[in-house]
């Protein structure tokens, strides 16, 4: 996908997650799913709508969970869905999270797991 298009398509995935920020996430994925479904059933022929639930449903296993975004480097990211820990850094001019290896929550003072789209992810502390 080109530079270009990604950043039209991260356009509104930005904008609802401003909107919905304050809004319990599976409250909104609820709603933002139901709206998807309403609108593709009404400009889409019968068997349009029936192809693409069917794509969507088969597309489940592509589906990834959004990386939270990162205030400061040093932050470290569990990712429980692939079992993997990340660490923000940064070389000053470019951030990433960085693959710090697999391994389990429990074993780090402070991460985040992923429970919520960026800014919302819950900090989980580890005795």
């Amino acid at each position: 996908m080109g530079k270009e298009l990604k950043s039209k398509l991260m356009q509104p995935y930005t904008e609802i997650d401003r909107v919905t920020a304050d809004v319990n996430p599976l409250l909104s994925a609820g709603v933002l799913m139901a709206s998807a479904l309403r609108i593709y059933k009404t400009v889409l022929t019968p068997q349009e709508f029936a192809a693409i639930t069917e794509f969507i449903r088969d597309q489940t296993d592509e589906i990834e969970p959004i990386e939270p975004v990162p205030t400061r480097v040093g932050e470290r990211w569990f990712d429980s869905s692939e079992g993997v820990m990340y660490e923000y850094v940064n070389d000053g001019t470019d951030g990433a999270w960085l693959d710090i290896g697999a391994g389990s929550s429990s074993n780090m003072s402070s991460v985040y797991e992923y429970s919520r789209p960026a800014r919302k992810c819950n900090r989980k502390i580890v005795n």
